[in-house]
């Protein structure tokens, strides 16, 4: 056992995605910064295009990587901050309204509570339920465009928010099988807004910018303007999806696909010469099978081409504000003239996303995949607290999931 446990400084945040799960621990420096001082990558087993499909595969893979976590960060995890993603989670608008009834209609904490709790008390389907409430703004008595209504004096309150949904069951589900592997969930983030916390700056969120998250098996995205939320989705198609097209036109099997694409993949053909080329194993130990590179970079471009549709058509309504153009986190960033193509297709300024404003152990997670680990923990660390309750889901939801689904397996030692 080590000697530190989780306190209101030392926060774990916990990135389960489908390629990758991620357990990172931050602690917060006097200065406010954020310092890294643990983490752990292990390969995922279990999870499919962001859903469990197999609990005890997730389990183990959860396990592994928060023992390492901790072993490099001297600290025993007892609770963890956890991202969630997956075409089942939506957003809408909300309005909500109350009236002032203390005696000197000075609005407070509770006041703005109420009136998100109302905004949140929307009509939605039986297997979803509210992940975020972002409010947008506030109007006091007919007042509107007001930020932080708190101190402010009026008789009739009004809130604009906007709401992030997800299944019941996909996030109880996830939150069983983290509470199944030893540890409290403190809460539950959507990918994209965790991203966002990591790698954007405040300037880019007032300017306007689109943050677009492509995992394995999904993509995430989401748009700023005037530094507030205004869209958030997802859908299930990533990096996998890279793979299975490299898969079945080159003929080879997933593990051999993932391997070509990571050493050999390319983005842009444009990129690749007309006599570059590759040899790969064939079904004989003694067989090498010659691969033309354009041919592979064709596979990969024409799928990267069609998830950067499906994200235009979607924010095509936004597209005027984006100031601050686009930045992009998740593996696929990885891959040569990935951030040529989504410019070339967008066209507008872009940038490859990466986790500002750490300190500590950062070379490990110095790279657009871990955008969402780490903007756990700065979650945590910032937003976690009494008193930001009105921006985010309260934390005691997910204590009284961890209670109610109780631990099956505990963690190894």
């Amino acid at each position: 056992m080590f000697l530190r446990k989780n306190n209101e400084d030392i926060i774990a945040g916990l990135d389960i995605g489908t390629s990758k799960i991620c357990a990172v621990v931050a602690e917060k420096r006097d200065n406010g910064e954020v310092k890294i001082i643990g983490a752990g990558v292990k390969p995922s087993h279990g999870i499919r295009k962001g859903v469990v499909v197999n609990v005890e595969s997730t389990i183990e893979s959860i396990i592994d990587a928060v023992n390492d976590a901790e072993k490099m960060s001297k600290t025993d995890i007892n609770s963890v901050y956890i991202t969630i993603t997956g075409s089942h989670i939506k957003s809408s608008g909300a309005k909500g309204s109350i009236i002032i009834s203390n005696k000197d209609n000075i609005i407070n904490d509770d006041d703005i509570r109420s009136v998100i709790d109302k905004a949140c008390n929307i009509s939605l389907p039986d297997d979803m339920e509210v992940i975020h409430s972002l409010p947008q703004e506030y109007v006091v008595d007919g007042q509107d465009g007001i930020k932080n209504p708190k101190g402010m004096i009026g008789t009739q309150l009004d809130v604009d928010v906007h709401l992030i949904s997800g299944s019941v069951a996909s996030e109880r589900n996830i939150i069983k099988t983290v509470t199944s592997s030893g540890f409290d969930v403190e809460g539950v983030v959507v990918q994209s807004l965790a991203s966002s916390i990591a790698v954007l700056k405040q300037e880019e969120r007032d300017s306007g910018v689109l943050l677009i998250d492509i995992g394995g098996g999904t993509t995430d995205f989401i748009v700023f303007v005037d530094g507030l939320v205004r869209h958030s989705e997802v859908f299930a198609v990533g990096g996998d999806h890279i793979t299975n097209d490299i898969s079945i036109g080159l003929k080879v099997s997933i593990p051999i696909a993932e391997k070509i694409k990571k050493k050999y993949g390319c983005s842009l053909t444009s990129m690749v010469g007309r006599d570059e080329e590759f040899f790969i194993e064939g079904a004989l130990s003694t067989d090498k099978i010659r691969i033309p590179r354009m041919k592979l970079a064709e596979i990969m471009q024409m799928r990267i081409e069609e998830i950067i549709s499906i994200i235009a058509k979607h924010v095509d309504s936004y597209e005027s504000l984006l100031s601050a153009g686009i930045v992009l986190t998740g593996g696929c960033c990885n891959i040569p003239g990935f951030e040529q193509l989504v410019k070339a297709k967008m066209d507008i300024p872009v940038r490859i996303g990466k986790p500002l404003d750490i300190c500590g152990q950062v070379e490990v997670l110095d790279a657009p995949e871990f955008a969402a680990s780490i903007g756990l923990v700065k979650f945590g660390l910032l937003y976690g607290g009494e008193g930001s309750y009105y921006a985010f889901s309260p934390k005691s939801i997910f204590k009284k999931f961890s209670l109610y689904f109780g631990s099956i397996f505990r963690k190894k030692g």
